[in-house]
């Protein structure tokens, strides 16, 4: 599969190439993952502990997780907003209003 491709690749990277060593171990940290799919990934490419090991979530859904949250809060966000402007609107509509009516005697 694309993905076990992918693994390959990445495990032959981090064996030959110290940037590829150091960009794997800075996302395993920061995103508190190991592997693409888990720790396994690391182990079944030969390397007996993984320097990520006391990490159970594969970095795949790690950093999936992590982009719909952020994205979750983001429309959060804007939808607070447009009901908080919405609100503000109307108000000022009503207060608009009653100052008409004052001004035209409707009271």
């Amino acid at each position: 599969s694309t993905v076990n491709k992918a693994i390959g690749s990445i495990t032959l990277a981090y064996n030959n190439d110290t940037t590829s060593i150091s960009a794997w171990n800075e996302i395993n940290s920061r995103n508190t993952c190991c592997g693409v799919n888990g720790p396994e990934d690391w182990i079944a490419a030969g390397f007996a502990k993984p320097q990520c090991a006391g990490y159970t979530m594969g970095c795949f859904k790690a950093i999936m997780t992590s982009y719909f949250v952020m994205w979750t809060m983001s429309l959060l966000a804007q939808v607070f907003g447009l009901v908080i402007g919405v609100a503000k609107y109307l108000k000022h509509s009503w207060i608009f209003q009653q100052k008409s009516n004052k001004v035209q005697g409707k009271e």
